[in-house]
């Protein structure tokens, strides 16, 4: 509206000018000016936060996330866009989860772990856990190259390991027989590559029920 408003003001103006002369220059002026200096741009605006969705857990801690969108309106002509996040998590605490872990194993959420108190070599380990975990001090992981060298796979689930926590220099296979990984007993937990059968390791298991 304001738009065509100012169109037939213009038009006005340039007959004014037509009749006048040189003395409807300024208004002519002042009316392109105006024309020119429209602003139809609009920023964008957060719409309300949609509901929380439903705890990703059936038991346990799990978290829980909601949305928003830039839509209230959107930003249109150069208008800017909203600031802050569009989405929010948070932690959920659905009912306690049923004991089924065995002896000498503890549960958290929907997964059981041991702790072992005696040295084991990996094979060992392998026979006691599904999967075999990294924690501070010197323990087998569930990680080895023993069906093709330098091919580093999860025991658990035979899939290759994309991230690593390599010492410096290593995998280094020493003497051409070191097929499996333990932690280097420092808090960084970082990775060296040993002889299977050594039994100098403490090992964690993971088992889901």
């Amino acid at each position: 509206m304001l738009l065509l408003f100012t169109i037939l003001e213009l038009f006005v103006y340039s007959k004014a000018f037509l009749i006048d002369g040189a003395s409807s220059v300024m208004q002519l002026t002042c009316c392109l000016r105006v024309l020119c200096n429209i602003n139809l741009s609009v920023d964008g605006s957060w719409s309300e936060w949609s509901a929380w969705a439903a705890c990703d857990v059936t038991c346990g801690t799990g978290t829980s996330s909601r949305l928003r969108q830039c839509n209230n309106p959107a930003p249109v002509h150069g208008g800017h866009d909203c600031v802050g996040q569009t989405s929010e998590i948070k932690l959920c605490i659905d009912q306690k989860c049923p004991e089924t872990c065995l002896p000498g194993w503890t549960q958290h959420g929907q997964i059981c772990y041991h702790l072992s108190t005696e040295k084991e070599n990996w094979p060992g380990a392998e026979l006691s856990a599904e999967n075999i975990l990294i924690v501070k001090g010197k323990f087998w992981i569930g990680l080895n190259d023993l069906s093709l060298e330098n091919e580093w796979r999860w025991v658990g689930s035979g899939q290759q390991a994309t991230v690593t926590f390599w010492d410096p220099g290593q995998p280094d296979n020493d003497d051409g027989n070191e097929n499996c990984v333990h932690t280097d007993g420092t808090s960084q937990g970082k990775w060296n590559d040993e002889e299977c059968s050594d039994k100098f390791n403490y090992y964690i298991c993971e088992k889901r029920y």
